[in-house]
C-alpha cells in the first residue's frame, strides 16, 4: 500500500502584480506577494532610468501587499504624463512592471 501523495507545485516566488487602474491620473495600487519576510525596496523610475519615488523601503512580512502611488515624485510634485516603470526588489529576486500616468 501507499500512504497519501503530497505535490507540490514548486518554492513560493516574488509576485509582482500589474498596477491598477493602469493608466491614472490621481493615484494607482501596486500589489505584491513576498515568499519570504525580510527587507524590501519598491521604487519608481522614469523612462530614463532616473529614480522618481521610493514607496517602500525597509522589511516587510511574507505573503501579500500593496502600495498605493498618488503619481507624485519624492519632492511632492506631480509628476507627467508619461510611462513609468516600478521594480520590486528583495534579497530573493526583483520585478518590474510598466505604467502610464495620463493627467
Amino acid at each position: 500500500t501507499f500512504g497519501p501523495l503530497e505535490v507540490q507545485a514548486g518554492a513560493p516566488r516574488l509576485q509582482l502584480a500589474q498596477n491598477g487602474p493602469n493608466p491614472f491620473a490621481a493615484r494607482t495600487t501596486i500589489r505584491f506577494g513576498l515568499p519570504v519576510s525580510g527587507p524590501v525596496a519598491l521604487r519608481v523610475f522614469d523612462l530614463g532610468g532616473a529614480l522618481v519615488r521610493t514607496l517602500l523601503d525597509g522589511p516587510a512580512d511574507a505573503g501579500p501587499g500593496e502600495v498605493t502611488w498618488d503619481g507624485r515624485d519624492a519632492g511632492g510634485a506631480p509628476v507627467p504624463t508619461g510611462v513609468y516603470f516600478y521594480r520590486l526588489t528583495t534579497p530573493h529576486g526583483s520585478e518590474t512592471r510598466k505604467m502610464i500616468v495620463q493627467r
